[in-house]
């Protein structure tokens, strides 16, 4: 080993390292000590969330070390531990520790049956991770496995067969799972598949938002249909008022809103049209010309002096930058005089 030296012949001088000896006694496991860490585990686990967030952090590390300890403890009991603590509810990676525990398990076998009968609980929820941690153990080697597409099969066939007794939110869960996964290409009876999307869309309104967001943004085609538009109104309808739009559940919520109100419109032009219309005439639009301009109308005269009277009063920037845009998309001239007071003293004219 080597410092810089620069007075040396080649900038450097030689460091002769030493290390501290370090001596370990290990004492034996008594057979109390597996159940007792387990035990002391578990009952951090079982302590409520804090409400206080300057408390959320310190709980989620005492929540991933109490994990850690039952991924390396080992045992049965501290493995089927893990199983009940994978829910798919990952709150600061704890999951993929959950994940990693059961996959990397001592006993393999011990793991895989632990999951299954997870799977099988009604109100446990089966997540993309637990699907891909079943069907590693289902593999059963470490090696490069030919027949994956068979062990994703059986896997999926044994969900399908448990939704039934699933409820609540592990049936949204497990369902959007087992559809995700026949949609990108598990192989299932078709059937079967459109029973599942078929239940999924009569539970729509109960799955995550963001499990909803997928299936109106990236899903559209699979399940677009002349029952979807009661669904898609009640989203595009649900209004709620975000001070910031471009906080991160404001954004979420709104994207949701769009997308709805954009595939409501796909479907039932003559039904969404009023929504569209009323949304351009709030005091403060949700959504700009980007959702709103898809109106065929070259101007909607209707609306003109309500979105200069609500371009005057407005000073927040997401609501003029949605009324601008709504303006420049739908208004006449007979609002110049209007948009042309508001902006000149900032813009120049």
């Amino acid at each position: 080993m080597s410092v810089k030296d620069s007075p040396g012949p080649l900038g450097v001088s030689p460091v002769a390292v030493r290390l501290n000896e370090i001596t370990f006694k290990i004492i034996p496991a008594t057979k109390a000590w597996p159940t007792q860490v387990l035990t002391n585990a578990a009952a951090v686990l079982n302590q409520p969330s804090p409400s206080k967030p300057e408390e959320r952090e310190k709980d989620v590390k005492a929540r991933r070390q109490a994990l850690e300890t039952l991924r390396f403890l080992g045992t049965a009991d501290a493995t089927a531990e893990l199983a009940r603590r994978f829910r798919g509810e990952d709150n600061g990676g704890l999951d993929y520790v959950c994940m990693l525990g059961l996959i990397s398990s001592p006993d393999p076998v011990v793991a895989r049956r632990a999951l299954e009968h997870e799977l099988e609980e009604p109100n446990h929820p089966i997540s993309d991770n637990f699907f891909y941690a079943l069907q590693t153990l289902a593999a059963g080697t470490g090696m490069p496995n030919p027949d994956w597409k068979k062990d994703q099969r059986q896997v999926l066939e044994a969900l399908v067969s448990a939704l039934p007794a699933k409820r609540g939110k592990a049936l949204t869960v497990s369902l959007t799972t087992a559809v995700n996964k026949a949609w990108s290409g598990v192989e299932l009876p078709e059937q079967t598949t459109k029973a599942l999307v078929d239940q999924m869309v009569t539970l729509f309104d109960q799955l995550p938002p963001d499990s909803q967001a997928v299936l109106l943004t990236y899903r559209w085609d699979r399940i677009a249909g002349p029952n979807m538009v009661p669904i898609l109104r009640r989203v595009a309808e649900n209004y709620q008022e975000f001070l910031q739009m471009r906080e991160m559940n404001a954004y979420r919520s709104l994207e949701l809103s769009a997308s709805a109100l954009q595939h409501w419109y796909e479907l039932d032009p003559a039904g969404a049209r009023p929504a569209i219309i009323r949304e351009i005439r709030r005091p403060r639009p949700r959504f700009g010309a980007r959702v709103l301009g898809i109106l065929p109308d070259k101007t909607l005269p209707d609306v003109d002096f309500a979105l200069a009277e609500h371009l005057s009063a407005d000073s927040d920037f997401d609501g003029l930058a949605n009324i601008v845009s709504l303006i420049a998309r739908y208004s006449t001239d007979a609002i110049l005089p209007q948009v042309t007071a508001k902006l000149d003293p900032s813009l120049g004219r």
